[in-house]
């Protein structure tokens, strides 16, 4: 991890008895970039400040399942638009907890999970391709003189 700050043992422990994040949670970012989700992967206590929402899901629902439905369009155009604020926009809790999330049986949300991995990975290889075949931005100034 880079960019990571510290804060002492006792900041910690208000921190982590309001909000105590743990493998698999889902991790939403809620002030500037909003819109931001991952799973957690990490298996150790940490310190989750405020800029981030903690999305704890019941075992009949896929943390990733969640994370790709976050990440949909409808929802990040969503969380866009309700933002609030001038200098930092910013979601609440209260806006995301409304979030209606469309919620298919387990097999279902694993073949989903599946699919859209297999996709993202099919973009990745073909992005990095296309990088290695694309003449360099000067080479295509050039021609056009």
């Amino acid at each position: 991890m880079t960019d990571v700050s510290y804060v002492s043992k006792e900041i910690h422990d208000v921190i982590y008895n309001r909000c105590s994040p743990v493998k698999n949670d889902v991790l939403l970012t809620k002030d500037g970039t909003i819109g931001e989700a991952t799973v957690n992967n990490l298996d150790y206590p940490f310190s989750l400040l405020s800029s981030v929402a903690l999305i704890k899901t019941a075992n009949s629902i896929l943390p990733w399942y969640i994370v790709y439905v976050l990440k949909s369009d409808y929802l990040q155009k969503k969380m866009i638009k309700e933002a609030k604020g001038t200098a930092l926009k910013r979601i609440i809790l209260d806006q995301i907890n409304s979030f209606l999330v469309p919620l298919p049986p387990l097999n279902e949300q694993k073949e989903i999970v599946s699919q859209v991995k297999k996709n993202l990975t099919l973009i990745d290889s073909i992005d990095k391709s296309q990088i290695y075949k694309q003449p360099s931005n000067k080479q295509n100034l050039e021609s056009l003189t």
